[in-house]
């Protein structure tokens, strides 16, 4: 009887040191895989940047458009700041889009932006939403189809755009991101104007806690 109840007593110290074991370890377990999936550098009072562009190719023209932006975290997840995006299209081939002559078509745009945007998820990946709203500055030189004389257009309109994309985290402060960005005001009602191309947009993120 003795043995039996010596060898209930050493199963039970077993037992016990196995399950001390176990919760010891668990903390630690559940600490390592929260920094794997969370995204600490989201958190109010860091700073935010990114770096996208978009661009589209084809038989009559060539486009681009670049987007440098900077922002604060006001709450958790909230980033505002400004942008500023740059675009270019011109006309490549004779006898084409707008013009009768290689090169003679030439847009540009430079809108400078406030924006506002919102990480859904405290996660390294996560959904994001995103609003701007700016001034564009849009500038047009071609040449006159029949007396090839040239010209130079110049037209500003208020802007509004809304996007939605996706952020993944590929390092402690890098990021990989798309976007759809779409204008939803603008004074323009030409569907064929230059800020309403480019609307898919890829990039790259810095974020600094």
């Amino acid at each position: 009887m003795k043995t039996i109840s010596n060898s209930l007593l050493l199963y039970l110290l077993l037992f016990c040191g196995h399950a001390f074991a176990q919760e010891s370890v668990e903390p630690t377990e559940l600490k390592t895989s929260k920094n794997i999936t969370s995204n600490k550098r989201l958190q109010q009072g860091s700073y935010t940047f990114s770096f996208d562009g978009s661009g589209s190719n084809n038989k009559h023209q060539l486009s681009w458009s670049l987007t440098p932006q900077a922002g604060y975290l006001v709450i958790d997840r909230l980033a505002v700041g400004l942008q500023l995006s740059l675009a270019n299209r011109f006309s490549k081939q004779e006898y084409s889009w707008n013009s009768l002559k290689k090169g003679s078509f030439r847009e540009n745009s430079f809108m400078p932006e406030i924006y506002a945007r919102y990480d859904v998820l405290p996660f390294r990946v996560s959904p994001f939403l995103q609003i701007s709203s700016g001034y564009n500055f849009n500038k047009i030189n071609s040449n006159d189809i029949y007396s090839g004389e040239k010209y130079t257009l110049h037209s500003n309109s208020f802007v509004l755009f809304g996007a939605l994309g996706l952020r993944a985290r590929l390092g402690e402060n890098l990021g990989f991101q798309v976007m759809y960005r779409l204008p939803m005001v603008t004074e323009s009602k030409n569907n064929k104007d230059l800020i309403r191309m480019n609307r898919f947009r890829i990039g790259l993120s810095l974020d600094i806690g």
